[in-house]
């Protein structure tokens, strides 16, 4: 089996793992933490995330430029680069640890939402949070390397170890020890052993050592061209992603920012989804590009991982629409009531329809990453996270939750849906029309037609979880059949028949 195809399934595998700890890890921190702490381990998260961002993109970056010298099979400027890289990440995860522990005495004064008698708690689960930052950024260090030469298997296989032992900890753990240092020691300690791993898998897998010769100025003025541009891009994703949270913990409480962190969480499952596929062609579509491949050459290499993201994007979004209420009543409906499930529900439609369309096109940014020209999407992504924020701040205190949504809904549809599909086609050279043609021929008649019967599967008098699990497994089959007659082309049917035959 390819590699592509592996690193498609393990990392499909990867999110369904995500998924289903993610849907039991939940409960378990409702039922042991409550509400209020329960916020309050999601409002310190929030925060930590946005220390993250000084990775700088630098696992984005190792990528590149490793899948660059392997192109040009120039082993010694790869070592001196990957000798280079990681003394930037050392110095890098000082500065997280510095400036981690100074934010940490700012802390309250910031999230007015923390009650006093909880504010120490906030700050020793930040450091510790911290601690686990510092670490995780030699993990993407280690991954952008992997990346780069396709080694998706060990890489993924580790994350899914990873995931697995974080729910068994917590869940026996967490019941003996009732506290959210329990939960953040364990995110700690298995972010240092995935670590200790990637280091020995590199040592004995890749032949190519981490072995700085010269301080390059004429590179290093480039990756830092480069990696400025994936910085800013982290920064403003990170602020655009956990200010809804931000603004709900400074303008409302930790209860509520609990519950919208529930329905959020299913959103970042959602666009997980597309990550998978965009990871695994990075090394392959950035090959096409330094291979001086033409603008039309490029664009058609995009279509067929966006199509294939289309199909799991769509059946995720339609079975959501169709059964998602009634699976937040089963997951989460002992801690809030019918009401709030129903925002739940509501808020987490709003934010995944919306996003659909800058997640299909995940690929894109591969040919941005390789053609150094992040600089315009950033900018763009930038001005709509001051409108996310600005519609936010402004409708939260009115609409609550329904605001925070609304503020990304509209953001992601003026950034993502508009503005970054001028930039793709008038600066970047993507053939857009070529790619919207290609990639939703079919698929969309597709989707619509299968919702469409999946609202008459809903309807079917049955009740109960065993009726509400077979509903969604007749429903997969409707779709699956839909997309098969009526969404992939003859090729594509061809090629998934002689994938099955062998």
């Amino acid at each position: 089996m390819e590699k592509k195809n592996i690193g498609i399934i393990l990392g499909y595998i990867l999110i369904v793992a995500e998924v289903a700890v993610g849907m039991l890890f939940t409960p378990i921190l409702l039922s042991n933490m409550g509400n209020d702490e329960y916020g309050l381990y999601k409002l310190t998260v929030s925060w930590v995330s946005i220390i993250s961002v000084l990775d700088f993109g630098l696992g984005g970056t190792i990528t590149r430029y490793v899948v660059k010298y392997r192109t040009q099979k120039d082993k010694e400027g790869e070592e001196n680069f990957l000798g280079m890289a990681f003394v930037i990440y050392a110095l890098l995860a000082c500065s997280v640890l510095v400036i981690g522990i100074l934010a940490s005495f700012i802390l309250p004064n910031i999230s007015k939402s923390i009650p006093v008698n909880s504010q120490e708690t906030a700050q020793i689960a930040f450091i510790i949070l911290v601690i686990k930052t510092a670490l995780l950024l030699f993990n993407h260090a280690f991954t952008g390397w992997f990346t780069a030469y396709e080694l998706f298997t060990v890489n993924r296989l580790l994350a899914i170890s990873n995931i697995v032992l974080r729910l068994v900890l917590v869940g026996v753990l967490l019941p003996i020890i009732t506290s959210i240092y329990t939960v953040v020691c364990i995110d700690a300690g298995l972010t240092l052993c995935q670590l200790i791993a990637n280091f020995i898998y590199s040592r004995k897998k890749i032949t190519v050592k981490v072995r700085m010769r010269i301080w390059d100025k004429v590179l290093a003025k480039e990756v830092l061209l480069f990696t400025s541009s994936l910085f800013f891009a982290s920064v403003i994703n990170q602020f655009n992603s956990n200010v809804d949270n931000i603004v709900l913990g400074i303008r409302s409480t930790t209860a509520i920012v609990g519950l919208y962190s529930c329905a959020m969480q299913i959103y970042v499952l959602y666009s997980s989804l597309s990550t998978a596929i965009q990871e695994v062609y990075l090394p392959s579509i950035s090959r096409k590009v330094f291979s001086g491949s033409t603008n039309d050459e490029v664009t058609k290499s995009l279509i067929a991982p966006s199509r294939m993201q289309i199909c799991i994007l769509f059946l995720a979004l339609s079975g959501y629409f169709l059964f998602g209420e009634e699976f937040f009543r089963l997951w989460i409906g002992r801690s809030y009531a019918s009401n709030e499930i129903t925002a739940c529900y509501i808020t987490g439609l709003i934010v995944m329809t919306s996003a659909t369309l800058q997640l299909f096109q995940n690929t894109t940014t591969c040919v941005l990453k390789a053609k150094n020209m992040m600089r315009g999407r950033v900018i763009i992504t930038g001005i709509s996270t001051l409108v996310n924020f600005i519609i936010t701040i402004s409708l939260v205190p009115v609409l609550g939750m329904y605001g925070a949504a609304i503020g990304t809904a509209i953001s992601m549809i003026f950034g993502y849906g508009v503005a970054v599909n001028i930039y793709y086609k008038v600066k970047v050279g993507i053939n857009t029309k070529l790619y919207f043609k290609e990639t939703l021929q079919g698929l969309c008649l597709a989707g619509v037609i299968s919702t469409a019967i999946g609202l008459l599967i809903v309807l079917i008098p049955l009740s109960g979880t065993g009726a509400y699990i077979f509903k969604i497994c007749l429903y997969v089959c409707v779709y699956c059949l839909c997309m098969l007659f009526i969404g992939l082309t003859q090729t594509e049917k061809k090629t998934i028949l002689l994938k099955f035959i062998k």
